[in-house]
């Protein structure tokens, strides 16, 4: 009977008393073949589509290796492992560039990938037989290594499938695992991908916590119904509850969002304070119909708002009133004070601050509590200071100017009228020269200037003009080091007698508004000879009023006396002459 080649591994059976005087050599030659299907071996696949790995029957073959590392190729190829009767187990390397699809008949096939290996194996049934991947539903007890310089661990064949590692709990089972139809990495809880996410990365590496498709680098999900009053993000204190946290609360009217340090919205939408013992201070951005931006501070167990951005622009420090007219922007500080600028950039916007005083929606200028109201504006290069008497709250302001700079760098105070005849108040007025202008409001009483000291009223000007003082001496320079061209006065007492001393009455209106008045007239003074006292006077109605200075008078008086003096002086001596006779 001759021998047969029906094993896996294709083996010489020898019949009985066949091979006389060989059979301890072909007996060896079997034991090394054997010894063979546990070695290394390579196999040259061609270059096309087929190809068959053939194990040889009694003889020595690489395609009996338990390891065979598959070369060459040029296309991905389908590989015949022949015979079909053969049932073995192999580590198939792929070291060709495409990948190698490895059959034995109508059954299942493995593909395996250029660059890879697995362990297959043949079930040798013939026409109808199938390869198996064997580590699939590999079950690996208490641990698994994997070693190298660039260990790697590749989960999944590049088909389009969902490629997951899942931790078998007790009573919780999670997950991480590719969601292959949307190119997402998912670690989320239960054991199938997509189910219940925590944490998604997407392909364009955007990641989304809670929530499946981010939109941004880093996306937390909406307000769910249920969970409000849990931080969305925090970082958490070691040693206590002051915790930095993103909050969020949605109701009827929409969504705000508080991040803050020590402090967090609560289930109920409000801010609380985290940890008693600690400070606190956070942002709350509020997306409701008002739409604005508050910030909260405060001492330990104690949070507030301290100030307001309004969807207006508007900014309330210390206060959480924000409402004035859209023309303007506003800055409202604590509870009556505010600073307001026009809103647009045109030649004549101002920028006013107020106290007790706003703009309101209809334009006009309203108290915000019932007491007095003071401003400042200025507006086209002017600065203006004005006040207003007491009035009710949201009631229209009737303004006084008390003080204002124009662009000419002029100042008035108590009225804008920068004219020295009109307009009661104080005007410093620059001019060539510079001037200071009064204009009394009263013809019956009261000072334009004055001077106070020690005590007492030192010099003061009346409403008429008449000037008083606690001294009676105006001292003038007079240094003879400043003084040239000095000479004797020529005129003396025959020009005083030519002097007429008047009695008379100012015309309403006109000078003091005195009766009975001494004094001289100036053109009767001119006439006399002391026209070099006369002046110009500036008059409201007359352009040619005269003035006289009566004390230039007294140098001339003074030479009159001493005129008499020396006539007396003469008469006394002719008198003794006639007495001693």
């Amino acid at each position: 009977m001759a021998s047969t080649y029906v094993n896996d591994l294709r083996l010489e059976e020898q019949a009985t008393g066949e091979n006389s005087g060989s059979w301890g050599t072909k007996l060896n030659s079997s034991l090394e073949q054997i010894a063979e299907a546990f070695s290394y071996g390579s196999e040259a696949i061609a270059n096309a589509s087929t190809h068959t790995i053939t194990m040889a029957d009694g003889t020595s073959d690489e395609a009996r290796s338990f390891y065979l590392k598959c070369t060459g190729g040029g296309q991905a190829c389908t590989v015949t492992l022949a015979p079909n009767t053969v049932s073995k187990v192999w580590m198939i390397e792929n070291a060709t560039s495409y990948t190698l699809t490895f059959t034995q008949g109508s059954g299942a096939n493995v593909a395996v990938l250029a660059g890879e290996v697995k362990m297959l194996a043949t079930d040798g049934a013939g026409s109808g037989a199938v390869v198996y991947d064997l580590l699939t539903d590999v079950n690996v007890a208490d641990s698994l290594k994997i070693s190298g310089t660039t260990p790697t661990l590749t989960i999944g064949d590049a088909g389009a499938e969902d490629t997951k590692i899942v931790f078998d709990g007790n009573a919780q089972d999670y997950y991480i695992g590719l969601d292959d139809s949307a190119d997402d990495l998912v670690i989320g809880k239960g054991s199938a991908v997509g189910t219940t996410p925590a944490i998604v990365i997407d392909e364009n590496l955007k990641v989304g916590i809670n929530f499946a498709t981010p939109t941004a680098k880093l996306s937390l999900p909406a307000q769910a119904s249920g969970d409000s009053g849990i931080a969305r993000f925090a970082i958490e204190s070691a040693v206590d509850s002051n915790d930095f946290t993103i909050s969020q609360y949605e109701d009827g009217t929409g969504t705000y969002t508080l991040m803050g340090q020590n402090i967090s919205l609560n289930s109920g939408g409000n801010v609380t304070v985290l940890d008693s013992a600690h400070k606190t201070a956070g942002v709350l951005f509020d997306g409701r119909g008002s739409g604005q931006l508050s910030f909260y501070t405060g001492a330990a167990n104690a949070s507030s708002e301290k100030m307001r951005i309004d969807s207006s622009g508007n900014v309330g420090i210390g206060t959480t009133t924000t409402t004035g007219n859209s023309g303007q922007t506003n800055i409202f500080l604590g509870g009556t004070s505010n600073i307001l600028s026009e809103a647009a950039a045109t030649a004549d916007a101002s920028l006013s601050i107020s106290q007790n005083a706003y703009i309101d929606s209809d334009g006009s200028w309203e108290y915000r509590v019932t007491d007095e109201a003071t401003n400042y504006y200025q507006n086209a290069g002017n600065h203006v200071w004005r006040y207003a008497a007491s009035g009710s709250a949201g009631a229209d302001i009737s303004w006084s100017e008390a003080m204002r700079i124009n662009t000419n760098g002029n100042v008035t105070v108590g009225t804008s009228d920068e004219s020295q005849v009109d307009g009661a108040g104080v005007k410093l007025i620059k001019g060539t020269n510079g001037r200071v202008f009064v204009v009394g409001g009263s013809t019956t009483s009261g000072e334009s200037f004055s001077h106070f000291a020690d005590g007492g009223y030192r010099f003061y000007v009346s409403y008429n003009g008449t000037i008083n003082s606690t001294s009676t001496s105006i001292s003038g320079i007079s240094d003879e080091r400043l003084k040239e061209n000095i000479k004797d006065l020529d005129q003396g007492l025959a020009d005083v007698l030519k002097l007429k001393p008047r009695k008379y009455d100012w015309k309403e209106g006109e000078g003091s508004g005195a009766t009975n008045v001494s004094g001289f007239v100036a053109q009767e003074a001119e006439t006399a000879g002391f026209g070099e006292f006369v002046g110009d006077f500036k008059h409201n109605t007359l352009s040619d009023a005269k003035s006289f200075a009566q004390g230039g008078l007294i140098p001339v008086l003074v030479k009159s006396i001493q005129e008499l003096s020396a006539k007396n002086d003469s008469l006394e001596a002719r008198i003794k002459t006639l007495e001693d006779a």
